[in-house]
């Protein structure tokens, strides 16, 4: 539903009752629509006036935000006037550790009663009260508020704690059915192993099925016998006297 903002009123300027006292019908219609008009044109300087006042508020605030912003592009004007790229400069410990850093202001209550525009707090206050349901509080059994029936500023709240807690229970729901899946699933039973032994010969991996019966000595054990059976030669033997002349 569209809220207006700013109503020119009088709507009908001509639809009004006419006094019994009043002779000539055409004369009371006329007077009639003319303070119609007025009153409506009085309506429209009233908004008039309130447009132009939150149109100048707003350019205020760019101004300000913009002259900020034009004071910081002049400081780093300067700086880089001065800074000269063909000679090596030495930067300074503050410019390292104190440099610039912005200030983020965060709007808080933007939609509170503070924050609304004039309009519609002239059209918020015009609003008839809510009935006094309230009175009907302590006859409840349920201890509910009565207003709440009629007008309920924690609606939107109550509304998505419900969605969240739906989801969770959903999110629940299916962890559950996922672990009883898991439990449930039969487990595959192990008939038999295939062992891979490991040869320095000439190959690498074999099955044991194809194994040869005799497998052939490893070449360590085998210099190793070579080693045993070797003896190092003894001493040259002493040569023969030579025969007496």
């Amino acid at each position: 539903m569209p809220l207006v903002k700013r109503a020119v009123e009088p709507v009908y300027i001509s639809r009004t009752q006419l006094d019994k006292a009043i002779k000539n019908e055409l004369e009371g219609v006329v007077v009639n629509t003319l303070s119609g008009l007025i009153k409506q044109l009085s309506s429209i300087s009233k908004h008039a006036e309130n447009l132009f006042g939150e149109l100048f508020n707003e350019a205020t605030s760019i101004y300000e935000r913009s002259s900020k912003l034009n004071i910081r592009v002049s400081a780093l004007h300067e700086k880089a006037a001065l800074l000269d790229s063909t000679v090596k400069q030495q930067i300074a410990a503050d410019d390292i550790f104190h440099h610039f850093k912005s200030v983020r202001e965060e709007e808080q209550q933007i939609l509170s009663r503070s924050t609304l525009p004039n309009a519609l707090q002239e059209m918020y206050n015009s609003c008839d009260s809510p009935p006094p349901l309230s009175l009907f509080t302590p006859y409840r059994d349920d201890g509910r508020n009565g207003m709440s029936f009629y007008t309920n500023p924690n609606y939107f709240y109550e509304l998505w704690v419900k969605d969240q807690n739906r989801l969770i229970e959903k999110k629940k729901k299916r962890e559950r059915r996922r672990r009883e899946k898991k439990k449930d699933r039969p487990k595959k039973e192990i008939k038999a192993i295939k062992k891979k032994v490991y040869h320095n010969v000439d190959k690498e991996f074999q099955d044991e099925n194809t194994l040869p019966s005799e497998p052939s000595k490893r070449p360590s054990m085998i210099m190793e016998k070579e080693d045993e059976d070797y003896r190092p030669p003894g001493p040259p033997p002493a040569p023969a006297p030579a025969p007496p002349s």
